[in-house]
């Protein structure tokens, strides 16, 4: 029964956490499967006899201890995988940000410079003003 409890209970504090979005829906349905596994095994613990001996463990309550360090280690291992994603794609960003304001501050050189970048070319802000095309009409 205190186990079904204790599953209940993360139920409820894993579906708050969703709802104050302090939670990420993929993460929160691997928990909400191990909230409900709990209430299942702990309104029927003769399941765990059964499984113990289905798999050939004398001593049931150690499957359970098994199962969940392997599924931790999975979890951790899934964790390091993402981690490692995110830190590399965090590493892109930041050069690409880095070239941005790099290319912005030449820019901002040529201006201060007098120099106009057009097409990968450098005018002068004389020579840019002279090659607009100047109405014709009579005045």
């Amino acid at each position: 029964m205190t186990t079904s409890l204790l599953g209940l209970g993360l139920a409820v504090l894993i579906v708050w956490l969703i709802r104050r979005d302090d939670l990420y829906i993929r993460h929160a349905l691997f928990w909400l499967f191990v909230a409900v596994l709990a209430a299942v095994l702990g309104l029927w613990p003769g399941s765990i006899d059964w499984m113990g001996d289905l798999v050939g463990i004398r001593y049931s309550p150690a499957l359970i201890l098994l199962c969940a360090v392997l599924v931790l280690f999975v979890k951790t291992l899934h964790a390091d995988v993402v981690n490692t994603r995110l830190e590399m794609e965090l590493r892109h960003l930041k050069q690409s940000v880095a070239l941005l304001e790099a290319e912005r501050a030449g820019l901002r050189v040529g201006a201060q410079d007098g120099v106009v970048q057009e097409s990968g070319q450098g005018l002068s802000a004389d020579d840019a003003s002279n090659d607009t095309p100047k109405a014709s009409g009579s005045a």
